[in-house]
């Protein structure tokens, strides 16, 4: 049989390839990293391959097989090794794969092979160790097959047998996964070894000794989960270092199209060089694959271009397939997707929490189709499918549902144009409760006013009865609005505050409006006659009930939306700065804002840029109890004089305190494409702003 190994030294000289959607196990982190003490070299890369029983991670031997191990990780980062499965098990020999997904109706399909590679075998092939098939007497055949030695085999070793079989890696954790026969029956019974081929259920001879999981009944049509199945295979440790990828952040909206330019800015606020990868999950076709491995300096601004719709043989993404994106780290990052079409831009910062609930306040549905899109996202990052029950809440109507199904490590959404549970030419708000954690956003474009748009991170969890907008306002031409949501059996009585910045000498405003049980409700600033003048404020507000809100800017013929904040760090970071010195205040805008949530504890905040070339910038403001400050960046002359001078454009920033406090970021360019508002990550100590600590609002 071709692509594989024999114990005999020839065998047939016929090339074979080909596995389908997936099933159950456990979430991405349910096992720990292995010991760097259990690798022969602690700088070497390590593979997890998350299996229907089990995961297995490998140490690639870089060094001693360069050639192999890239070939390898070729088909890891490509995506091409997901959801295959093992076609050959050999009792007391090999277990094989890397070569078939199987696609339903007793049919696989062939994993797509890139160039075979030269032979670079130097290790024996002993029990533990994994290493390539290749074509009986063609010893630089190997391409995407592979196989684990269940046993010592020195037979594979042999010179006469097309120059030996190539080691590239061991097994260090999950061994006991491939070895339990309760899983493969090869120390148990011929019964959990399948010829498919001879059988006549799948017309494919490399399908003669296939091992399935118990349960199977024999000489019956398949079913995916009767495989031994590769969910997922991500790289876990890179090269070269001594430390894992143990930090996750995602966001589940991106698209690539004809009209639409995305970036991801990624920034290092860590003393030292840290490690990333960025994984693309697309809802549909072909799963994933890494769109970049890379470093970043320390405490510097790096990242991507995904795709600009002038370089299209740059893209990182393919054309018209929604993902979602998914980014691993050894240090703590912190990075902002920005998303320009429609004549607008949405960005939001990247998030590391999961959950299996989430809540926006915000949605509207428009009465012709077209004009109005909005699109609910959300990311699966189990190697499950996730459940989802999603409900709307119409404004003035009662809630309906919708139930949807999101495969493993899948991306998924509706447009809220085809869903008919949701009016038209209407407001509404959304739950979403899933069986697994996910990750969830809302993305709303406006296409008959020119260009409105924005994108925002559901708000996660139980909810809050506390929450802080770090910056409000209106005018002539511009609305914002506080949206809530109220799933709960009991009105939700929500007082609010308006607080100006103590420098404008102005009383804050204290009021209340009561939103309905299972409704909406909000608060339009426009209706307020004290802010009509423009002059910024932050919302604080409390609830008797948990609820979930979010705050929605326009300004600019542009929408700048994010979730209302119900938690305070010591640390805020927001990796999407730019600023044109040429256009400073006149059509680029970018503001940070804070507020100190402490009744009466002053604080002295750090705001700290970092360049994409290292160098950083910094300034402290103090700040009062229950204060704000705006920190207008188009009119800060440090910021302008290093565009103005040294060509410095691209930053990111980082705001800090010795306590707790709340900040939000709100950038505008007219003429690049619109603008987007973001509350950005946590870092350090984050503590809940219902919290004692922090005292009473009023």
């Amino acid at each position: 049989m071709a692509n594989r190994p024999n114990r005999e030294a020839s065998e047939s000289s016929t090339r074979v390839e080909f596995m389908e959607p997936l099933e159950s196990r456990q979430m991405l982190d349910a096992t720990p990293f292995p010991a760097i003490t259990s690798l022969e070299n602690p700088l070497h890369t390590v593979v997890r391959m998350q299996t229907n029983f089990g995961d297995v991670d490998i140490e690639l031997y870089d060094d001693a097989t360069p050639g192999t191990v890239a070939n390898f990780l070729n088909y890891v980062y490509s995506g091409r090794y997901d959801q295959t499965f093992f076609h050959r098990l050999v009792d007391s020999f090999v277990l094989q794969g890397g070569g078939f997904k199987f696609i339903g109706n007793n049919q696989v399909q062939s994993v797509p092979t890139f160039s075979a590679i030269k032979n670079e075998f130097r290790f024996s092939n002993i029990e533990r160790t994994i290493a390539m098939a290749k074509l009986s007497g063609q010893p630089d055949s190997a391409t995407s097959q592979f196989f684990f030695n269940i046993v010592d085999n020195p037979n594979l070793d042999s010179r006469s047998n097309a120059g030996g079989f190539t080691v590239f890696g061991k097994v260090v954790q999950g061994w006991t996964n491939i070895h339990d026969p309760v899983n493969f029956g090869h120390a148990a019974n011929d019964s959990d070894i399948q010829n498919f081929f001879k059988a006549g259920i799948i017309n494919n001879a490399a399908l003669a000794e296939v091992p399935v999981r118990k349960g199977y009944v024999a000489d019956t049509s398949p079913k995916a989960d009767d495989f031994l199945t590769i969910i997922d295979v991500e790289v876990i440790k890179p090269q070269g270092v001594n430390v894992f990828y143990v930090n996750r952040i995602y966001y589940p909206e991106g698209f690539r199209g004809s009209t639409i330019n995305e970036y991801l800015p990624v920034v290092n606020p860590n003393a030292t060089t840290v490690f990333y990868q960025v994984i693309a999950r697309f809802e549909t076709s072909d799963r994933d694959f890494v769109m970049e491995a890379g470093q970043i300096a320390a405490n510097a601004r790096g990242g991507i271009t995904i795709s600009e719709f002038k370089d299209p043989a740059n893209a990182r993404v393919r054309e018209g397939a929604p993902y979602a994106i998914e980014l691993h780290s050894t240090l703590p990052v912190a990075a902002n997707l920005s998303h320009f079409d429609f004549g607008t831009a949405t960005g939001e910062a990247l998030t590391g929490a999961t959950s299996t609930s989430w809540f926006f306040g915000e949605g509207f549905k428009g009465k012709d189709p077209g004009f109005i899109l909005d699109f609910l996202v959300w990311q699966n990052p189990n190697p499950v499918t996730a459940n989802l029950q999603i409900t709307f809440f119409p404004e003035g109507a009662s809630p309906r549902t919708v139930n949807v199904a999101t495969e493993a490590f899948r991306r998924g959404g509706l447009n809220i144009e085809e869903v008919s549970q949701v009016p038209k030419d209407g407001a509404y708000s959304t739950r979403i409760v899933s069986d697994q954690p996910i990750v969830a956003a809302l993305s709303h474009y406006e296409t008959i006013s020119g260009g409105n748009g924005f994108g925002t991170l559901g708000v996660s969890g139980e909810g809050s009865t506390v929450g802080i907008v770090p910056v409000a306002n209106v005018g002539s031409n511009v609305r914002n609005y506080l949206t809530v949501l109220n799933p709960n059996s009991v009105a939700a009585v929500v007082n609010y505050d308006l607080i100006f910045s103590a420098a404008t000498g102005k009383n804050r405003i204290e009021s209340v409006f009561i939103v309905p049980p299972n409704s909406r409700g909000g608060l339009d600033l426009s209706t307020i006659p004290q802010l009509a003048d423009g002059t910024r404020v932050s919302i604080r507000y409390e609830s008797n009930a948990k609820i979930y809100a979010d705050t929605i800017h326009y300004e600019n013929q542009d929408g700048l939306g994010t979730f209302v904040p119900t938690t305070a760090a010591k640390s805020w970071h927001f990796a999407d700065g730019f600023m044109d010195n040429a256009r400073a205040g006149t059509n680029v805008i970018e503001t940070v804002s804070v507020f100190n949530p402490f009744q009466s504890k002053s604080l002295d905040v750090v705001f700290t840029f970092r360049y994409t070339d290292g160098f950083t910038l910094t300034r402290t403001v103090a700040l009062a109890g229950q204060d704000r400050f705006d920190f207008d960046l188009h009119t800060y002359q440090p910021i302008l004089d290093q565009g103005a001078k040294n060509k410095r454009f691209y930053y990111s920033i980082e705001v800090s305190a010795a306590s707790e406090f709340v900040a939000m970021m709100r950038h505008t360019d007219i003429t690049g494409g619109g603008g987007f508002a973001t509350i950005g990550s946590p870092f350090g100590t984050t503590t809940a702003l219902n919290s004692p600590i922090f005292g009473s609002g009023g």
